[in-house]
């Protein structure tokens, strides 16, 4: 069986562990099957080195109109740009205002012009510089798949691109599977629609959100990158760092047009660091998750350490995505982490490690809300606007302290790595 793995693109540690999860466990079970996927947003990736995995080029679905971010490319510089553009997508904050605009009309129009799923036969896929039927180019494989990622209008052309998969997949009466898939937020009722009807074709329909539309029949299940084994290399990394395992705290922190609130916050949010790092003694590590340029979270990881100037603290650099195992060990191996991302979450809660994910948008707050509803513990979850820093600084003790909570939730997780 020949199957196409469609995924988020986004040059992250979690994305590309999601992928790379999924396809260790199905390659281990399914041996004679095969993938096609694109290599966009997962380059230096390890997954693309399998023997079963084919590269194909970077696809698009085409709306009816010229999408002004569908064909978003990085520049040398500190953003992304592409031809169509309405606003370029980039990490400049005094941006955002006029981006999100942009993703604003961009819904609109997505709602405006969402094509009939009755007849598929008039729409194409862009790819490799040809205009091909959909269906067409679907028919070239047997199965379909996405291993995590967002179903979200936040982000309408993967939202478009998933949901005609889906719906062409059906048409060719071809199973298509959804593995761990964040399902939401939506700020448009008509999108919300429109991806529960796609999802509702799926042979197969998991999420790792609860706060997903119930009528899409979907399951909620854990998050698709347990299959990633911590490097065998992390000690040595510490050990050249000068690091104790064990005796470090990790953190991350990204601010964005989709999350742009949490920049207001970066005081708040160094003070808690700073006061956390002196109780316990313990040096501070930033991990970043993104790698992209117009959402890197090492940019942010510079502009928080200028609040951290009474702690020892260090910022991980040098790291690609082939490098995602590495990132996963270096937080397996912290007392804990405090963090934005969903991901380095998962990872530390994967091993065993306490987790307090922080937020400040609906964004972010829908990915905690995942995050509890595994562990039932709602101490995983921190919202900054509502919690005073001494109530936050006496959750996160709470929680580190808690040995119990690190062994439930390292049995949990993996009594779950099953697909």
């Amino acid at each position: 069986m020949h199957i196409l793995v469609d995924h988020g693109r986004s040059e992250n540690f979690g994305d590309a562990a999601m992928v790379q999860g999924t396809l260790s466990a199905l390659t281990k079970k399914y041996p004679t099957h095969t993938y096609a996927l694109s290599s966009d947003g997962l380059t230096d990736c390890d997954v693309l080195s399998f023997p079963s995995v084919t590269e194909i080029p970077t696809y698009h679905m085409r709306p009816q109109w010229k999408d002004p971010f569908l064909h978003a490319q990085p520049t040398k510089g500190k953003r992304s740009t592409g031809a169509g553009h309405l606003w370029p997508m980039t990490r400049y904050s005094w941006t955002w205002p006029m981006v999100n605009i942009a993703r604003k009309i961009q819904r609109v129009l997505y709602t405006r012009y969402w094509p009939s799923m009755d007849d598929l036969s008039e729409l194409y896929i862009q790819s490799d510089g040809q205009c091909i039927p959909l269906l067409d180019w679907c028919n070239q494989f047997d199965a379909g798949l996405i291993p995590g990622g967002l179903i979200t209008d936040e982000f309408t052309a993967s939202l478009y691109r998933q949901c005609l998969l889906m719906h062409a997949f059906h048409k060719l009466r071809k199973p298509f599977y959804l593995y761990g898939v964040q399902c939401g937020p939506f700020t448009k009722t008509q999108l919300q629609k429109q991806a529960t009807e796609a999802m509702q074709t799926a042979t197969v329909c998991t999420v790792r959100s609860p706060d997903f539309p119930k009528d899409t029949g979907a399951t909620f299940i854990h998050d698709m990158s347990m299959g990633i084994i911590p490097s065998p290399h992390t000690n040595e990394w510490l050990q050249k760092h000068k690091i104790q395992p064990g005796k470090f705290l990790t953190y991350h922190m990204r601010s964005s047009f989709y999350n742009s609130s949490m920049r207001r916050y970066i005081p708040y949010y160094a003070s808690l660091l700073t006061q956390l790092s002196q109780t316990l003694h313990m040096p501070l590590v930033h991990v970043p998750i993104s790698l992209k340029e117009s959402d890197n979270d090492r940019h942010w990881g510079t502009d928080i350490a200028k609040y951290l100037s009474k702690v020892d603290h260090f910022e991980i650099e040098d790291v690609t995505l082939k490098d995602t195992a590495l990132i996963k060990g270096i937080i397996g191996q912290s007392h804990g982490i405090i963090g934005v991302s969903y991901h380095a979450c998962i990872f530390a809660l994967s091993q065993g490690v306490p987790a307090i994910n922080i937020h400040a948008s609906k964004h972010y707050s829908h990915k905690a809300k995942g995050l509890v509803e595994t562990f039932h513990d709602d101490r995983i979850s921190l919202c900054i606007p509502e919690c005073h820093i001494e109530n936050a600084y006496a959750q996160c003790l709470s929680l580190f302290a808690d040995a119990a909570f690190s062994e439930a939730s390292y049995s949990e997780w993996n009594d779950m790595l099953v697909l």
